[in-house]
């Protein structure tokens, strides 16, 4: 009995540092400002025919995302409502949405058979680097 005693004690004192941790958390959350806006992030990708079927507006949207940090945010939060029952799924879903197959016959991923290295462009780094990670820990 001494044993449980003891045992609920030290829950109850974790139980009040993870509390802590989260009050400390929800804090630092309520100070930052919010970036995302659902219907920004709409119109900001309207604004860029998808998907993209030619070169010239994938340079121009390429331009975006390389040059405008919220236009890049935006992509990235708005790509991450695109699932999939595993990772390749989900990667051949979100190059369907932004890419036609028609354009994308031109890529291959480092570029060999004399096609486009599809690894330098930026869209490639929102996939890869950001989506993947925010989907795989969810």
């Amino acid at each position: 009995m001494v044993f449980l005693k003891i045992e609920l004690k030290q829950i109850q004192s974790s139980q009040l540092v993870i509390l802590e941790c989260l009050d400390s958390i929800q804090l630092q959350l309520e100070d930052q400002p919010r970036v995302y806006d659902k219907n920004i992030s709409i119109k900001k990708l309207n604004e860029c025919s998808l998907p993209i079927d030619n070169t010239t507006d994938l340079q121009t949207f390429e331009n975006k995302i390389t040059g405008d940090s919220e236009s890049r945010t935006c992509l990235v939060k708005e790509l991450t409502y695109i699932g999939g029952k595993h990772t390749e799924a989900m990667v051949r879903r979100i190059m369907a949405k932004l890419c036609t197959d028609e354009l994308l016959q031109h890529y291959s991923y480092n570029g060999k058979k004399g096609k486009i290295p599809f690894c330098s462009l930026s869209i490639c780094s929102v996939i890869f680097g950001k989506i993947i990670i925010l989907c795989l820990c969810i």
